[in-house]
């Protein structure tokens, strides 16, 4: 069934949604898709049982047990960072404050 699928496919020469973005909507109005991953206005990250636009945004004021899913709680710094930032931007305690804020800085000039 599957390969009946994909000969279909090219036998009506049928796109994904990554040529029709490119090739349709961004042609037509500039920009891409609302739905397109490159869209940061519409992208939000997983706080575990609720989403936000960004990790910072996830507590809402309730602390830790709100900075889930795609997020990371520091307890050093008392925030909430994206998992796979917060190595760089939380360190363990042998690492101190403005070592923190240096690799912060390095990650933003990134």
């Amino acid at each position: 069934a599957a390969q009946k699928q994909m000969q279909i496919k090219k036998d009506n020469q049928c796109h994904d949604f990554e040529w029709w973005d490119k090739y349709v909507f961004m042609r037509l109005t500039g920009r891409h898709h609302p739905w397109h991953p490159d869209n940061k206005k519409y992208h939000k990250v997983s706080c575990g049982n609720h989403e936000a636009k960004s990790c910072e945004a996830c507590p809402q004021g309730n602390g830790s047990e709100w900075c889930n899913g795609d997020c990371s709680w520091c307890h050093l710094q008392n925030k909430c960072f994206a998992v796979e930032d917060k190595a760089k931007l939380c360190p363990p305690k042998k690492v101190g404050l403005k070592e923190a804020a240096r690799r912060r800085r390095d990650l933003e000039k990134n």
